[in-house]
């Protein structure tokens, strides 16, 4: 029964952490004499802006970094291959006149152009997007409409577990028997102190890198740096993975803007920040 109704728990599982790291946000608004529901409503409102503003304003970027980004490949690869000369240092002549004959025949077998050519048709194809294509948003409601009814499920769930906590709690002590009640009440009230220790070091890291990450970017003169900077914010969210999909977007837009050593310091400057 439990394995047929893993999705359902799933969801009920999500909601119930929503609605306990929102907790403390909401108790504050609440002693500000803000009714509870607004106070859910406000979570809910700023973390919608935040993707609507990513999802806005990040698509048309990559659309012209990939467009831009498979400019400069190409220029690279015709200048080198026009000119065809290898030289590193502290290598022989020989060994370097190896590598270049190498390095040319890969280029010209690997087809790099149809890899350019697919770059720039991948960007032109986003900033058609960008531009608000009723066809593209049609394409893409059949792959997103699950994502969209469970996100909308997930947010109800957490929405009036919040407007019924007390309810709730009331409801599941009711469940043990007398003498177990002190321990689920310690224990309840030792979790619900944990997750919202953990909310509040979540935000405040967030807004860390995001502090961190925009002063780097408008030291370094790097456009979109306010974007950029709210993406790595919101990506620390996400486990593990959270900093390198960060990362992404600030070093394609550097590698199309400077080159490949202006990437590498975008990447080195994202490392030191997460380090």
């Amino acid at each position: 029964v439990l394995f047929h109704l893993r999705d359902k728990i799933l969801l009920l599982l999500l909601g119930v952490f929503g609605a306990v790291v929102i907790d403390p946000g909401v108790t504050a608004l609440e002693r500000m004499r803000i009714p509870r529901g607004i106070a859910v409503l406000i979570h809910y409102f700023i973390a919608l802006l935040l993707i609507i503003f990513l999802f806005v304003s990040l698509i048309p970027i990559i659309a012209t970094q990939l467009q831009q980004i498979a400019f400069f490949i190409s220029a690279e690869v015709n200048a080198f291959l026009t000119d065809p000369l290898i030289a590193l240092p502290l290598v022989s002549d020989a060994s370097n006149a190896r590598l270049t004959v190498l390095v040319q025949n890969a280029l010209q077998e690997l087809s790099i152009y149809q890899f350019t050519d697919a770059l720039q048709s991948l960007g032109q194809n986003l900033a058609t997007a960008a531009q608000g294509s009723l066809r593209f948003v049609a394409e893409l409601a059949g792959s997103v409409a699950l994502f969209v009814a469970t996100l909308i499920i997930v947010l109800v769930l957490g929405f009036f577990l919040q407007m019924e906590k007390e309810r709730i709690i009331r409801w599941v002590r009711e469940l043990f028997p007398r003498k177990f009640i002190p321990y689920f009440d310690a224990k309840a009230e030792a979790i619900h102190v944990k997750i919202g220790q953990w909310a509040r070091g979540e935000a405040l890291l967030m807004f860390s890198i995001f502090s961190l990450t925009l002063l780097a970017l408008i030291i370094l003169r790097m456009p979109y740096a306010l974007t950029l900077a709210v993406l790595a914010g919101f990506c620390e969210f996400i486990p593990a993975f959270g900093p390198l999909i960060a990362a992404v977007p600030a070093v394609l837009i550097a590698l199309s803007q400077q080159g490949f050593v202006w990437a590498a310091v975008v990447m080195g400057v994202y490392y030191v920040i997460q380090w």
